[in-house]
């Protein structure tokens, strides 16, 4: 009696073992446009342990279409790399459902709308490369405020802390670089003024030395009536 109970657990583990692995590889048969009866865990970039998928590496093997929401269900799986393929639409939200999820790189696609904040409930996560898709919006909350790498650049209609920073910081130069040119214009305009001064003083010391020279030179002369017109014209222009 015992030898069939036993028999009967392990064939109730088998199948289920196996409807598990069966239905993990339906997706998985799906992104790869194989028969669904094919063994996924045989193909390359996919990793097994226990008949559980834990590993998907997919990069650069030129898949199409959008990304199956399925692939949440695969609650083993630490590491998803679909990257440098030709994947579009939206990111499922369905992926936050990967609870011990590390690695999720979907870089190099054509993905766009949003990034979902259900993405936040990795807690496992460790790196996320979403750069190079056509994503929009803003980065959730929920994931700024997980502890991870996270690579997002070329994404043109993606709201970036980086961005506003710009939007911030230009205005800041374009008035300092104005308060700097008028300190400079000022600077200079006081210099000339020092210059003005320091000629007109030379100019009319010149001209007050040149009327006592006419001046000794007729008294020396000894003239009774002479007529002296010593006129001194200085022209000197400020800006």
């Amino acid at each position: 009696m015992n030898i069939l109970f036993n028999l009967l657990i392990n064939f109730i583990i088998i199948l289920k073992l196996s409807f598990a692995q069966s239905n993990e590889c339906d997706v998985i048969n799906k992104l790869l446009n194989k028969e669904q009866s094919n063994n996924c865990c045989l193909e390359e970039g996919i990793i097994c342990s226990n008949d559980h998928i834990t590993k998907i590496d997919l990069s650069g093997f030129n898949l199409e279409g959008s990304i199956p929401p399925e692939l949440g269900n695969i609650s083993n799986l630490k590491y998803l790399n679909l990257s440098q393929n030709n994947l579009s639409g939206e990111i499922p939200h369905e992926l936050g459902n990967l609870s011990i999820l590390e690695t999720l790189n979907l870089s190099n696609n054509q993905l766009s709308g949003s990034i979902p904040p259900e993405l936040g409930n990795l807690s496992k996560l460790k790196t996320l490369y979403l750069s190079d898709n056509n994503l929009s919006g803003s980065i959730p909350e929920e994931i700024k405020k997980l502890n991870i790498n996270i690579l997002i650049s070329n994404n043109p209609l993606l709201k970036t802390e980086s961005n506003n920073l710009l939007i911030i910081i230009l205005p800041i130069i374009g008035c300092i670089l104005i308060i700097v040119l008028v300190i400079l214009y000022t600077y200079i305009k006081a210099k000339k003024k020092v210059a003005f001064k320091k000629n007109l003083s030379y100019a009319m010391y010149s001209c007050s030395k040149n009327s006592n020279t006419f001046s000794n030179a007729n008294n020396n002369n000894n003239n009774k009536s002479i007529v002296s017109n010593n006129t001194c014209n200085t022209s000197i222009s400020i800006f």
